[in-house]
């Protein structure tokens, strides 16, 4: 996803958001990114990114009166084809290719579309009936998974062997604020997906996916 592409979607749905603001009071969420409670973000596009995604919730904030604003990690699924790490990484090893990898990037944090779904479910049923005084809600994975056993399972799954190559970049790890452990989770709701246990499923939908690519070029 081109950065231009993320800041454009940014500013579409604030605008959008503008509209809807003042012609209905029926509770709003607004959809935040973990990056958005990161302390140390040098990529001045994820940076830029950040914070166009923090004016528009003061806006939301400063005009509605029953709203919550989330803070979504990664997601994953059978028709998410995106170019991301996750896909990227499965990508590699099925086609035996090489691929460069931050080391910066020690673990990730996926959830399932349908984990995503329910999570925002409970939030709206929550602000609609009135029974909760969080304005902020985390929605992530309860366990962050290590690369290294998700490479690891991977290639017993595919049987092949991964060819990373770690980049000597200068990132470092990310830094959440103080406040970020204290955001609550959407109440009633527990992940019912696990990224290792779909990734049989997963590898499945890549190989296809890969194959059907194939066969239109």
């Amino acid at each position: 996803v081109e950065l231009s592409q993320l800041l454009e979607a940014s500013v579409n749905l604030t605008r959008q958001l503008c509209n809807l603001v003042l012609s209905t009071k029926t509770p709003m969420i607004v959809s935040g990114s973990y990056l958005q409670e990161v302390t140390n973000l040098t990529n001045s596009d994820l940076f830029a990114y950040a914070t166009i995604k923090n004016l528009g919730e003061k806006f939301v904030e400063s005009t509605c009166i029953n709203y919550a604003v989330t803070r979504q990690f990664e997601s994953y699924g059978e028709f998410d084809h995106r170019n991301r790490i996750l896909n990227r990484l499965i990508d590699s090893i099925i086609l035996q290719k090489e691929l460069e990898v931050s080391n910066s990037i020690i673990s990730l944090n996926y959830l399932h579309v349908n984990d995503i779904c329910a999570a925002y479910y409970h939030i709206f049923n929550s602000l609609n009936s009135s029974q909760t005084d969080s304005r902020k809600f985390i929605i992530s994975s309860h366990q962050e998974i290590k690369v290294t056993d998700l490479v690891s399972e991977t290639e017993k799954v595919t049987g092949n062997r991964a060819k990373l190559i770690y980049s000597k970049s200068k990132e470092e790890n990310f830094t959440f604020g103080k406040t970020f452990n204290k955001i609550d989770r959407p109440k009633e709701w527990t992940p019912s997906h696990n990224l290792l246990s779909d990734l049989n499923e997963l590898i499945s939908n890549r190989y296809l996916m890969l194959n059907n690519r194939k066969k239109s070029t």
